[in-house]
């Protein structure tokens, strides 16, 4: 695939540097028709000649996959130790995913699964041509039942689809796998919005058990892929904008999770490592590796 540049020079696109998923994903249609020509070194090619809105917990996965190949695509160069992984996460298997493809009318296909972003991390980190030191993940995993879904779209007198859309919030957070150097052990990081930092973007306590459980969950199989020498979790981004300045709400999950993933990309410096940089980002230490 050629572009042809304003200045007239001709070159691949998507760049060599990007992974064959990352081609594939940043090909689809929809992408492809807004962000063809765009990169680090032209930013202001296709049709996103502005920056484009965080994406919020009832976005349209296409929307979001679209997101993060726009920051993917500007962000990354040749030389970038930070890998971003383009499919927002939203099951630990298959078998869910696929449970839920009619209630979400065939959009669950456009979520990954925890297997997918590990396989993708470790490629990254250790095979890839272009080597990363750490790979970034949004999470948007929901924590809603389908027969309680089901339910209330027959109250409301709406197709499930469209219940689980508006209704079915989804909980954005960011995992982080990251390497220790020397050595072959890695960090896990997971921001996870909470009180008192982020007003808007707390998971509500019904569904908060259910959440620490996913993670859980989460965490048995990035353990099983990696040798974890420790795991952070909660924290903030160093810039935070409290109210989204288009929707004039506070922020939620969603939106707080890639505002973080957002300033991460832009600038790498800003991912904690040390224990004293984790702690003034208010990230806590996990129990499974020695926090309280």
């Amino acid at each position: 695939m050629e572009i042809a540049h304003k200045n007239e020079v001709t070159k691949p696109w998507p760049p060599a540097y990007f992974s064959p998923l990352d081609v594939a994903i940043m090909a689809e249609t929809l992408t492809r028709e807004r962000l063809y020509g765009l990169d680090y070194e032209n930013k202001n090619q296709g049709k996103f000649d502005i920056e484009p809105v965080y994406p919020n917990d009832q976005s349209h996965p296409q929307y979001v996959r679209k997101y993060l190949c726009w920051l993917a695509l500007s962000e990354t160069r040749p030389d970038s130790k930070i890998g971003l992984f383009l499919p927002p996460v939203a099951f630990i298997g298959n078998v869910q995913r696929q449970e839920w493809y009619l209630p979400t009318g065939h959009k669950s296909r456009y979520y990954a699964t925890a297997d997918e972003f590990l396989d993708y991390a470790k490629d990254q980190l250790y095979s890839s041509k272009y080597s990363k030191d750490a790979v970034l993940g949004l999470l948007t995993p929901w924590f809603f039942d389908i027969p309680a879904v089901a339910a209330s779209a027959k109250r409301k007198g709406r197709p499930i689809p469209t219940e689980w859309e508006h209704g079915c919030f989804r909980a954005g957070m960011m995992v982080c796998v990251a390497k220790i150097k020397p050595g072959s052990k890695v960090q896990l990081i997971y921001f996870k919005p909470v009180l008192p930092h982020y007003e808007g973007a707390a998971e509500l306590a019904e569904r908060l058990v259910k959440q620490n459980a996913w993670l859980d969950e989460l965490t048995a199989k990035v353990e099983a892929k990696f040798k974890v020498a420790e795991g952070w979790i909660r924290g903030t981004a160093r810039l935070h904008i409290k109210a989204n300045p288009g929707r004039k709400v506070p922020a939620d999950s969603v939106e707080s999770s890639c505002e973080i993933i957002e300033e991460i990309m832009q600038n790498p410096k800003t991912l904690p490592y040390m224990d004293k940089e984790f702690e003034e980002r208010h990230f806590k230490l996990m129990p499974r590796y020695g926090g309280v």
